[in-house]
């Protein structure tokens, strides 16, 4: 899978302390959680919750554009969101 990264995005999820291979490890977790998260513009997003090989679990927002996959936030989850993740639910 692909990613768009840019200076936009990049900022973003710097806001939360997180680089982009965090968010990529997230997103290639196995054990993952999506959800529907929101319509802007016509354009869909999911939302995941997943884990990184250190055990650090973030949400993360994204959309897919064409081939690719365009990150738009990502942060650390919160403690609702790690009981989540891991229950499954």
């Amino acid at each position: 899978m692909d990613f768009e990264w840019d200076a936009g995005n990049l900022s973003e999820i710097g806001k939360h302390d997180l680089y982009l291979t965090d968010v990529e490890d997230a997103m290639a977790d196995p054990g993952l959680l999506q959800r529907p998260a929101y319509e802007r513009d016509g354009e869909v997003r999911s939302k995941i919750i997943g884990a990184t090989p250190f055990g650090r679990i973030l949400v993360v927002v994204f959309t897919e554009r064409r081939e690719s996959l365009r990150v738009v936030t990502a942060w650390p989850a919160s403690r609702r969101d790690v009981r989540r993740y891991r229950e499954g639910s």
